[in-house]
């Protein structure tokens, strides 16, 4: 759980910096079989990460 609570502040510290442009960019790669803008990949991440930390926090009661 400690290093859940690490990533929080890297995670901000990333997405702060974008700027509007780079989150607006065609990302540089095929995702999902389309071309795609970063801010998509980027909330399609964070979506699954947002699902993994579900995963955890349930395991978490199940154990607790």
């Amino acid at each position: 759980m400690a290093q859940l609570e690490e990533l929080i502040p890297m995670i901000n510290k990333t997405v702060n910096a974008l700027t509007p442009g780079q989150l607006e960019a065609e990302y540089p790669l095929i995702f999902d079989d389309m071309k795609t803008s970063n801010s998509y990949v980027w909330l399609q991440l964070l979506i699954h990460l947002n699902y993994h930390l579900g995963q955890v926090n349930y395991l978490r009661r199940i154990f607790d």
